[in-house]
């Protein structure tokens, strides 16, 4: 697989240099412009370069940062290295693991291929490219690393099951590390978003499209997703959930006893049968 890149030109990096995977749309594409906004140059990352170049176009206009665009596929297990060696004259001091992808339905019917797809992206490319990165963060005496995680960490989630453990492991290990780095200068923010309108919000109506009427209600913009993303980076916060009814829904299921949590999770999971 071809990794390509083009570079926006720029006398000098103001600021350490953000990479953002999954920056095509949604989360990720917000994530970018809020980190553009506040004058951090950008290596996008996604699999849509046509996408990837309009949004460059849009971050150099508005905001004057260099963008360097990376066409690259995470589902490939050789990404990441290659990611790593293709930036390596790039002084970069943030990563954003935020390229996922969620498929729900029985898992007894659910193709196999789907099955590991997910596992490649929302857990093994994130896990190879921060232990690709982690070694020129701590070389620079310090970074800091988001990873998006989900509202589905937090409980075990019938029907969504695959999905939501992704989630939850990207939420222990983002923490675990957290800890681990907690005296070398590199922080660790994940970030756990609840329903939030993109192109993964479109995927999950199509199985639940009574809610369809609903999405305006339902489903947080992106863009305030990346505003809690960027602050909870800047302040060094371990976990950030965006918004008062997540909040409360993560303060429910830490309460409840397990039995009680598998109960809710099934109740509220009916619909993605």
């Amino acid at each position: 697989m071809d990794l390509c890149a083009s570079v926006t030109p720029k006398a000098a990096t103001r600021k350490p240099v953000t990479v953002v995977t999954g920056a095509s749309s949604g989360i990720g594409r917000a994530i970018a412009r809020e980190f553009a906004a506040h004058g951090y140059d950008l290596v996008i990352v996604a699999r849509r370069r046509a996408r990837l170049e309009a949004l460059k176009r849009e971050l150099v206009n508005d905001y004057a940062v260099r963008v360097r665009v990376v066409e690259a596929d995470l589902y490939d297990p050789a990404t990441p290295d290659r990611l790593a060696r293709l930036l390596a004259r790039e002084p970069i001091g943030i990563i954003v693991n935020n390229a996922g992808t969620l498929e729900g339905g029985s898992f007894a019917s659910m193709p196999r291929g789907r099955v590991l797809e997910m596992l490649q992206l929302n857990v093994t490319a994130l896990v190879t490219l921060t232990h690709a990165m982690l070694p020129r963060l701590l070389a620079r005496g310090g970074g800091r690393i988001v990873n998006v995680a989900s509202i589905a960490a937090f409980a075990p989630i019938p029907w969504l099951g695959v999905y939501a453990a992704t989630k939850a492991f990207v939420l222990s290990f983002g923490e675990s590390l957290g800890e681990e780095l907690r005296e070398r200068g590199v922080t660790v923010t994940t970030v756990c978003p609840g329903l939030t309108d993109s192109e993964m919000a479109d995927a999950a109506l199509e199985r639940a499209p009574g809610l369809k009427p609903w999405r305006g209600q339902l489903f947080a913009p992106a863009t305030e997703v990346a505003r809690a993303a960027y602050g909870g980076c800047m302040s060094a916060d371990p976990v950030v959930v965006p918004g008062l009814t997540n909040r409360a829904y993560d303060g429910l299921m830490q309460a409840a006893p397990r039995p009680l949590r598998r109960f809710l999770s099934r109740y509220i999971a009916r619909s993605l049968r």
